[in-house]
């Protein structure tokens, strides 16, 4: 057991070389924009949005690419994907409804984009609504 002992502080001893004095410039930068998520708004360092209650936030866009992100409701049937370009248009469904709309303020333009079983329309427009007004720019 000694030797047991012995053996795993020499081998700790030996890999000591091995680990990077300084932090790897991979792991001291992650590339893209900062987000930030909480318990009722996703957003930058240049903007935030609100998103209705109980929704998840899914970010979809790479870290190279401008930010996507889609709120999707605990049933998973309604969607409002919100970007900074523009969104392709999705492929209708007949029994489904579709919201879109652009958002500028002080030079940042939104693009917003929804939908919803149609039996839930009322309510989807009240959660849509919301994220539309929302839009926020951070002072600096």
């Amino acid at each position: 057991m000694r030797s047991f002992i012995l053996l795993c502080m020499l081998l700790c001893a030996g890999c000591a070389p091995l680990i990077p004095a300084t932090v790897p410039p991979q792991l001291s930068h992650t590339p893209g924009t900062f987000i930030t998520i909480d318990d009722q708004f996703v957003g930058t360092t240049l903007w935030r949005i609100r998103y209705p209650d109980g929704w998840r936030v899914v970010k979809i866009s790479i870290a190279a690419e401008p930010v996507r992100f889609v709120f999707v409701s605990p049933d998973d049937q309604m969607v409002i994907e919100v970007a900074e370009t523009a969104l392709i248009e999705a492929t209708p469904e007949p029994d489904r409804i579709y919201l879109r709309d652009t958002r500028s303020i002080a030079g940042l333009t939104f693009y917003l984009s929804g939908s919803a079983p149609q039996n839930e329309g009322e309510m989807f427009e009240g959660f849509y609504q919301l994220v539309l007004d929302s839009v926020q720019i951070r002072e600096p």
